[in-house]
């Protein structure tokens, strides 16, 4: 039995068909596999609550960077491994210590490093990175029910200052 039997993936990448033939590599090799995402808007979409093991994240997705959301995929204790152009540089700072893989990359070679890190991984309470905090949102980009909790702290503020 291997490890990423039951185990659960999120597939971000802006290649289609490299995601698609991804994604049923994983779920071939028994893994729950979600994906592939597009964008880390699309990918935020797709994880929503769910539990995830691992996310396979692409360094870059149309042209942009992928740092942030790699961040508060950690922020959220989900480990996570890029796959990048060879010509793509690796991630900095605390970002640079995850692992990296190159593309080209066959189905076989990825299933052996996902199975690999998660082994590593499994259990681990240092998934958590220092400085992980995801960036604070501007009211416009709080949910709703944010902006009513706040407005609701709000008017009791001022009823109790009359």
């Amino acid at each position: 039995m291997t490890e990423l039997n039951g185990k659960r993936v999120l597939v971000v990448d802006d290649d289609i068909a490299f995601g698609k033939s991804l994604v049923e590599a994983l779920r071939e090799a028994g893994a729950v596999a979600f994906g592939p995402a597009l964008t880390t808007f699309h990918a935020d979409c797709l994880l929503g609550r769910r539990r995830v093991d691992l996310a396979l994240l692409d360094t870059r997705l149309y042209g942009k960077g992928s740092d942030e959301f790699a961040m508060e995929l950690r922020a959220r204790a989900i480990p996570v491994m890029f796959m990048s152009e060879p010509e793509t540089s690796r991630p900095a700072g605390v970002l640079a210590q995850l692992p990296l893989l190159s593309k080209p990359l066959d189905a076989a070679t990825v299933l052996a490093e996902v199975d690999s890190y998660l082994s590593q991984t499994r259990g681990s309470e240092a998934l958590r990175l220092v400085h992980t905090e995801p960036s604070p949102r501007t009211e416009n980009q709080q949910s709703p029910l944010h902006r009513l909790a706040r407005c609701v702290a709000v008017s009791l503020e001022r009823n109790a200052a009359l």
